[in-house]
Formats: C-alpha cells, structure tokens, sequence
C-alpha cells in the first residue's frame, strides 16, 4: 500500500489468499471460471452472501486450500 501510495501507481496483486491480499490491497475483483463474480473493498466481499465468495473467505480462515500447502 504505502509504494502505490507514495508513487502513485497500481499494483495487480493475484493470490488465493485473502489474508494476503489484505495487508497489500484495498479493493478486490474475485473470478470464477474465469468470470467476475464481484468486486469492491475486501471487507464488503469478505461479507457476501454470494456462495462462491462465502467458500473461498471460509477456506482461507481453515487454512489450506485444496491442493496447497503452508510451506
């Protein structure tokens, strides 16, 4: 935040982690197959009811996603 901040430039972060995303930025887009399915600051879509954001926010504060590892 503070180098978009003091430069004046963006940054395209792509993460499956929202916890990470969070400390970097302060606006989302989430994609599903390739589709928008929302968009805005990540506290509105950390509190969405939309199913597919609801899975992601809810497997993000299990842990791992399926697939990944902590290392």
């Amino acid at each position: 935040r503070q180098l978009a901040k003091e430069d004046g430039i963006a940054v395209v972060l792509v993460t499956h982690k929202p916890q990470e995303a969070s400390r970097i930025a302060q606006r989302g887009l989430a994609l599903d197959s390739g589709r928008v399915v929302a968009a805005g600051d990540l506290t509105s879509l950390a509190a969405s009811d939309e199913p597919f954001l609801r899975r992601f926010f809810a497997e993000d504060a299990g842990g791992d996603r399926e697939g990944e590892s902590n290392e």
